[in-house]
């Protein structure tokens, strides 16, 4: 069965802010390295039937695009590499 992850960023407004909200919101493990790389890790190795779903995102996207686009593209690869991942976003 899946565990769904309600991922608010709408007070995300620095990529520290970002990982400081995964960790509080995912279970991740102690040696997580608050980078892109290391969540991507996360997420091939240990997010068996995970739902993740990222919303009020229109901050990070006003503040931080270019990160808030890698952690798309990320995202879609994990997808593919994990099949019992889903990722989804909305504004």
């Amino acid at each position: 069965m899946a565990q769904v992850f309600y991922i608010d960023l709408a007070d995300v407004t620095t990529t520290e802010q970002f990982h400081e909200t995964l960790v509080k919101e995912l279970p991740l493990p102690e040696h997580y390295g608050h980078n892109l790389d290391a969540l991507y890790d996360v997420l091939t190795d240990e997010a068996r039937d995970w739902n993740i779903i990222y919303y009020n995102t229109t901050t990070m996207e006003k503040e931080i695009p270019d990160y808030l686009g890698k952690l798309k593209k990320l995202s879609l690869r994990a997808q593919k590499e994990e099949e019992s991942l889903q990722i989804r976003f909305y504004p």
